[in-house]
């Protein structure tokens, strides 16, 4: 297997780890390592092609698009855009990478645009966001310098809808429950909460640190 195919990890969830796509800095592969997490890749791919087919949602700069599957040496990976900032075509942070108190200072009017706008998309978009975390949005620093908030995880219900449910009437009423849960219904809530989160990762870290094992992890590469 060729190095040039092997894939670098970014982060990690429950039941999904999220790679850098080797042939493509654009986008990044995630590959389930639990049964959930491969059920929950399969009902976000069709949400969002269902979505894409009914609401023409391809074009929204508020989500990481969805490319298909690629196989790797762990089994199928779902294909998404990596969200990468204008400017310097770098990868974006998360939000629990990036906000808090002093960072909202250095730009309080960008800040609070971009949380505006995101707003005013979730309450129109067909789609639903159920897992609004600070891990799963990027601040992406467009080429006017403003940020825009994007969503890498986390979109789709948590089963399969029926046909016959009205999509936008769904998500309109289930977003703004989704938001508040998450502490997305006020800026400065969002702020604690991503410190919250910035300080649970770090303390799993720890754990994780004083509980390494000494197996090595073998490398997972992109099949041709």
């Amino acid at each position: 297997m060729q190095d040039s195919n092997v894939l670098r990890l970014i982060a990690s969830g429950n039941g999904r780890d999220c790679f850098e796509h080797p042939l493509d800095p654009a986008r990044c592969i995630k590959v389930p390592h639990t049964a959930r997490g491969r059920k929950e890749s399969r009902i976000e791919a069709r949400y969002l092609r269902f979505q894409s087919f009914f609401h023409d949602t391809r074009d929204t700069p508020y989500i990481a698009h969805y490319h298909g599957i690629d196989h790797t040496t762990r089994g199928p990976g779902w294909v998404y855009d990596r969200i990468l900032d204008e400017s310097s075509n770098e990868p974006s942070p998360t939000l629990a990478d990036t906000l808090d108190d002093d960072e909202y200072g250095r730009e309080p009017i960008v800040w609070d645009q971009a949380f505006s706008d995101f707003h005013h998309w979730l309450a129109r978009t067909p789609l639903v966001v159920k897992d609004l975390t600070p891990s799963n949005l990027c601040a992406q620093r467009l080429q006017d310098g403003s940020i825009r908030l994007v969503v890498i995880d986390g979109i789709g219900p948590s089963a399969f809808l029926a046909r016959w449910v009205p999509l936008s009437s769904y998500a309109n009423r289930r977003n703004p429950v989704y938001a508040a849960r998450r502490g997305m219904h006020g800026l400065h809530s969002l702020i604690a909460a991503c410190v919250y989160y910035r300080e649970r990762r770090a303390e799993q870290r720890r754990k994780r640190a004083s509980t390494k094992s000494s197996a090595t992890v073998s490398p997972i590469y992109l099949l041709p």
